[in-house]
Order: structure tokens, then C-alpha cells, then sequence
């Protein structure tokens, strides 16, 4: 290839939108794609630079930008797999963690407080097909990033204990909903609060004799039976 059309070359660079063909950009005034000129241009024509030879560096240039991603993909499944391994060499199955299904209290402290769950965790850690590591825990369907989960060294968890909520006004529905899916009986527990009949907490179980009440700020705990067990609020 002459130096002329080398420098050509770089003077008229292509581009491609999502569907059509290439066009060159220094040929395109205002960059308006209905009115935008094939490449290769007229003067990359005339310095000979053939249609083949032009499908070439397109094919060429996509092969390198293909290769970036794949590369890029490549290594993160590898750091992914070894954070998994990392974790599992670390943290056995049954380890003792605070999850945040939906969002990490850096960047939004209620909604994790409102979501958080305080369990174990039944799996090894895993990757996903693109390669971000994530583990399963008690309470909670599905795999939970690894950047989502604290190991809890101060845990509140008692042998053959697997999960500890929380209860409050505003994750109310969602417990419920919780305990829906285990297909354990739950409704709302009403007492008279200044005179007027509010709910102020949660009844778990069907039988009488088993069931359990907890009031908004106390601690329902799921056991590895299935029983549950309520841990009442500390008063300040």
C-alpha cells in the first residue's frame, strides 16, 4: 500500500451505524447519515483501494474489537472463579452473614436495612455465565452477589438457627410475603393503641399452641426445624 493511500486512509476514516452500511466520516458533512457518503470513498477509490480491500480492514478492525471483549469478558469469569474459590476455601456452607438482596446501606441505607437478612448460607459460592460470583442463602431465592454479602462475626444466630428479621412497619408485607412462599399461616396481629384497635405486629403459625407473635421491632427467628421463635426488642 503507497504512502498516499496510507495517509488516505487516516484522513478518511469510517464508521458504521447499528444497521447500513459504512460511510466516511470526513466526507459526511454535519455528520447527517440520510445524506452520509459510502466508504471507501471517491478519493480512496482513486488511490486504488479496492472494494475486497476495504471489507478487509472493516473485518479486520472488528476482529480486534471482538477480541478486546473477549479478553475483557475472559478475565473477568476468571477473577469471578477465583473469588468463588476464595470464599468457599474461607466460608463453609452454613456460614453465618448479613445479605442485601436488593442494595448494599452505602447507597441506600433504608431500603437495605428494610431488606437485609441476617441468615447462612445453604451453597459454595458460584459463578454466573458472565461471570460475577454469587452465593445462596436461607431466606432468599436464587444466588446473591458476593459483593452483596457481610460475613457477620457478631452474630445474633443460635445453633439450628438459619435466619433472624427484624420486624418493622415499613418490611412488614414484605415478611409476610416471606413467609407466604414457606407456606407458613401469618396475619397481622392487632391490639388497642390509644383507644383505637392498630397492627402492631406479626402472628406466625395456624395452631395455637405453636404460634408465635412479634411486635414491630422484635427479632423473628427461622430454625432448621421449620419452627419459628421470636427474640423480643431490647427497650431503650
Amino acid at each position: 500500500m503507497s504512502a498516499t493511500r496510507d495517509e488516505l486512509l487516516r484522513i478518511h476514516n469510517w464508521d458504521q451505524p447499528v444497521f447500513g452500511d459504512a460511510y466516511c466520516i470526513r466526507c459526511t458533512t454535519d455528520d447527517v447519515w440520510s445524506d452520509a457518503t459510502a466508504w471507501p470513498c471517491r478519493p480512496l477509490l482513486d488511490a486504488g483501494l479496492t472494494l475486497d480491500e476495504a471489507h478487509e480492514i472493516i473485518a479486520q478492525h472488528r476482529a480486534k474489537v471482538h477480541a478486546k471483549h473477549q479478553a475483557k469478558k475472559d478475565e473477568e469469569k476468571r477473577k469471578g472463579q477465583q473469588a468463588a474459590e476464595e470464599f468457599n476455601a474461607r466460608y463453609p456452607v452454613g456460614t453465618r452473614v448479613i445479605a442485601y438482596p436488593s442494595v448494599r446501606p452505602e447507597f441506600d441505607v433504608q431500603l437495605a436495612e428494610d431488606t437485609r437478612l441476617i441468615t447462612t448460607t445453604r451453597t459454595p459460592a458460584w459463578t454466573l455465565g458472565h461471570g460475577e460470583p454469587v452465593v445462596s442463602v436461607h431466606g432468599c431465592a436464587g444466588g446473591i452477589s458476593l459483593e452483596h454479602i457481610d460475613i457477620d462475626h457478631d452474630s445474633p444466630l443460635g445453633d439450628g438457627e438459619l435466619i433472624a428479621r427484624v420486624l418493622t412497619v415499613k418490611n412488614l408485607g414484605r415478611i409476610d410475603g416471606w413467609l407466604d412462599r414457606l407456606d407458613v399461616f401469618a396475619k397481622g396481629y392487632w391490639e388497642s393503641v390509644d383507644g383505637k384497635l392498630a397492627v402492631t405486629g406479626l402472628r406466625i403459625g395456624s395452631d395455637y399452641a405453636d404460634r408465635v407473635v412479634a411486635k414491630f421491632g422484635d427479632t423473628i427467628i427461622w430454625r432448621a426445624d421449620g419452627s419459628f421463635t421470636v427474640r423480643a426488642a431490647v427497650a431503650s
